[in-house]
């Protein structure tokens, strides 16, 4: 009995000590924080092989475009033990390291991080802030292996992370890299925290910056719960046992936010408790990232699963991922009775107005504009075959689920394609194919879509409105905008100092045909010096056809140009009620848009969005 007592805990000891020759030792620490310098180290098992790779991811989920992390990575060196082992560079984001025969390997560098947004890393005297995407390099061959974070942070310093505490406070533990690159963290001695129970799943939002709620501090986890429950109601349930939404309450206009599959960060101007509109914003980005757990996170392109950090991963369905993802955000604070439906029809009017005006939507179909994400750089290239996946991937979901209510008589709605892709998708343990949206609308509704996925989603013809919305009584119109001349140049301007700055010109602009170029200071119009916002209101004494007289500034020179106003300046596209509609119409607008749509006890408070929302990705 003594023997075989003493021969289980020997197999025992040793298996735990095989155990932990296979989980990789991160460290993550810091000396001087105005250095803006992370310490990182890893040691982990060579497996008898005589060099290893340490790849550092080249792009990050959330954002389909290449990254330069590994330009932010300095004094790099392997070591076994206090001996030195030979390294070399082996790409532009790998390093190969000669192991000298040992079992065991530590390597360490410093990481330059001092770029504040979602999805970027920072170090200051006040928090650290990271995306383990950014800064952890880890084994060829051994992104499934378990592995284990230290971070050495002053002991008063608190942490937000999803991952998940292992033995001591400040360690954490994963059980593959993906979960580890997956989880955003913020460590800071003045984090301030909410907390709310949705089903028996804890929920924290976590605030970084100056959190000074106000009034709205009884708000905010009701309303934050009421978005949770409507979309965890849409699924059966949350696929996670705990959720984080970490915020950086930033003191200057910003906006951005990135999906994570257990929690969500955002980097947010800290005005967002001071007013009705702003705060709607808040609420509005809070729906986007949340609905993200379930579409992009698990409803995953069959091209990204599993995550492949080396190259580019590409699919035509960015706009289904990002776009339907944007439409759910709208729907979620009308269906929630956040918002009212006045104002859902006005944010997707707003919306259907700039597709309308995008020049690029007559050459580049949404699903081209998906696969290009990886070329555009998310708005480089020329603007004039270009369209936005998100914006037109909204109005595509918006479209899709019209469609799909009017084919059953409002028994099925994109709910239910949604619900479908969930089943047979994620939880069969894979992604969807290329085409699974449509078949997944097909499988809904018994009826064929690929005549309207060949049009509008790999096609560029104009958008079936009226077609698809008739049925619930909408219709879309371009109407005149008092508040706009009707002479235009069809020219884009932002603000550049004291004048505005033209950054695109349609292909049918007279502008164009006169020599203006992209680059161009607008100093003055007729002779009226332009202001650096606004300066279209000059153009009101014009009337379509007349001459305009354009002085601009072009590097050191400075240009007259006549230009021969077009007309349409005034032209804006709305989404709204027919004033005449028939029952059918009322009541498949009820059940979606109208009182029947709403989740039960959320009515009362109405709230007016800000605009833009922060972007996302």
């Amino acid at each position: 009995m003594k023997w075989l007592a003493l021969s289980t805990l020997l197999v025992a000891a040793w298996g735990a000590r095989t155990d932990a020759q296979q989980v990789n030792e991160y460290t993550l620490s810091w000396r001087d924080p105005a250095t803006h310098l992370y310490d990182v180290s890893l040691t982990f098992a060579t497996e008898g092989r005589d060099s290893v790779d340490l790849q550092l991811p080249v792009w990050r989920p959330g954002r389909y475009v290449r990254q330069s992390y590994a330009a932010n990575v300095q004094e790099f060196s392997a070591h076994k033990g206090g001996d030195a082992l030979a390294f070399r560079k082996s790409g532009i984001s790998t390093w190969r390291v000669s192991t000298g025969g040992a079992s065991r390997v530590t390597v360490r560098y410093r990481y330059y991080a001092n770029t504040m947004d979602a999805g970027a890393s920072v170090l200051s005297a006040g928090e650290a802030y990271f995306n383990p995407v950014n800064l952890f390099v880890y084994p060829e061959g051994q992104i499934e292996r378990p592995l284990r974070l230290t971070i050495e942070a002053p002991r008063t310093w608190k942490i937000a992370t999803a991952l998940v505490p292992a033995d001591k406070p400040d360690v954490f533990s994963a059980p593959d890299y993906h979960t580890l690159a997956d989880s955003p963290t913020i460590v800071s001695p003045t984090l301030e925290s909410l907390q709310f129970t949705v089903d028996d799943v804890p929920y924290t939002l976590w605030f970084q910056g100056r959190f000074e709620p106000g009034a709205y501090r009884e708000r905010i986890e009701p309303d934050v719960e009421k978005i949770v429950r409507l979309q965890t109601g849409i699924f059966g349930g949350a696929p996670f046992d705990e959720y984080f939404f970490l915020f950086h309450l930033l003191p200057y206009p910003f906006g951005h936010a990135v999906e994570h599959a257990n929690s969500s960060s955002y980097a947010i101007q800290d005005n967002a408790f001071e007013s009705d509109a702003n705060y709607a914003g808040f609420l509005s980005i809070v729906a986007h990232e949340f609905f993200h757990a379930w579409n992009v996170k698990r409803i995953r392109p069959a091209a990204l699963w599993p995550y492949d950090y080396t190259r580019e991963q590409l699919t035509g369905l960015h706009w289904f991922t990002e776009g339907v993802t944007s439409y759910y955000e709208a729907l979620t604070l009308r269906r929630t009775g956040l918002e009212p439906v006045e104002t859902f029809l006005g944010n997707m009017g707003q919306q259907i107005d700039a597709l309308q005006k995008t020049p690029g939507r007559s050459v580049v179909p949404a699903s081209l504009a998906s696969w290009d994400s990886w070329l555009s750089g998310y708005g480089q290239g020329n603007p004039n075959i270009s369209v936005n996946f998100y914006g037109k991937g909204a109005i595509l979901g918006f479209l899709l689920d019209a469609r799909i209510r009017d084919l059953t008589d409002g028994a099925r709605s994109l709910d239910d394609l949604m619900r479908h892709l969930f089943e047979t998708s994620f939880k069969q343990g894979r992604g969807v194919p290329e085409d699974g949206v449509r078949l997944a609308a097909e499988a809904v509704t018994g009826s064929s879509f690929a005549d309207f996925f060949a049009r509008y989603v790999d096609g560029t013809e104009e958008l079936p409105y009226d077609d698809v919305l008739g049925p619930f009584g909408l219709q879309v119109r371009a109407a005149p905008d008092p508040t706009r001349p009707e002479a235009t140049l069809r020219v884009r301007t932002r603000p550049g100092g004291e004048r505005p700055v033209v950054v695109s010109i349609d292909p049918d602009s007279p502008a164009l045909t006169a020599g203006l170029d992209t680059g161009d200071e607008i100093v003055a119009v007729n002779g009226t010096l332009a202001p650096a916002g606004g300066w279209e209101a000059l153009l009101a004494d014009s009337k379509p056809g007349d001459e305009v007289r354009l002085t601009v500034l072009r590097r050191d020179q400075v240009l007259e140009m006549e230009i021969e106003a077009a007309g349409g300046g005034n032209v804006r596209w709305t989404l709204e009620r027919r004033a005449e509609t028939d029952a059918r119409q009322d009541r498949l607008f009820d059940g979606w848009l109208g009182a029947a749509g709403e989740a039960p006890a959320t009515a009362g408070r109405r709230l007016e969005r800000a605009a833009p929302r922060a972007a996302t990705g």
